[in-house]
């Protein structure tokens, strides 16, 4: 998916969420401050715990492909199930 600077960059401090497959069925959802993006917030837990960020994203995609939309904590306890081996 191709995007400019500033969609980019909503994207990833959680303004914006992208889900679907690629090129015909994404679907774009926009966030405001008072319904923050829980992809977004389980993707900053988990850096601040301590994961390299291409890791947070790649276990909080693994982790919503399972259960989907779920309560937050539903989402960040999926997330780190995921980076068990």
């Amino acid at each position: 998916m191709l995007c400019c600077s500033g969609h980019h960059r909503a994207i990833h401090e959680g303004h914006i969420s992208v889900k679907g497959t690629a090129p015909d069925r994404l679907v774009f959802d926009r966030h405001d401050a008072n319904d923050p993006n829980p992809v977004a917030l389980v993707r900053s837990a988990l850096v601040k715990l301590g994961f390299r960020s291409t890791e947070a994203r790649e276990l909080v995609d693994a982790a919503y492909s399972h259960v989907g939309d779920v309560p937050l904590e539903a989402l960040l306890r999926e997330a780190l199930r995921c980076s068990s081996p």
